[in-house]
């Protein structure tokens, strides 16, 4: 499980460096100090106001947030990762 797409996380050198071997309740904080959208919304959908940009792009990309981190979040997270590239370079796999 260690070793998927949907278990890594993006994120600031000086972040990562305060949290990096934590368990993931403790990383929840770290997260949404940061600055990468899809990092921050593991543990919060971003609000900025109604009908912005971000607001668009985050009910577009359908994002889901993550109480637990377990063997199935890990999953729903690459699969969601899989359907971001695909609508991202436009593949039709």
């Amino acid at each position: 499980m260690l070793k998927k797409l949907g278990n890594l996380v993006l994120l600031e050198k000086i972040i990562n460096c305060s949290i990096s071997d934590d368990v993931y309740e403790s990383k929840k904080k770290g997260y949404r100090e940061s600055r990468i959208l899809l990092t921050r919304s593991l543990v919060e959908k971003p609000q900025v106001g109604k009908n912005t940009y971000l607001e668009r792009t985050m009910k577009a990309l359908n994002i889901n947030t993550f109480e637990l981190w377990n063997s199935s979040a890990i999953d729903k997270r690459q699969n969601f990762l899989a359907t971001l590239a695909r609508q991202v370079w436009n593949l039709n796999v």
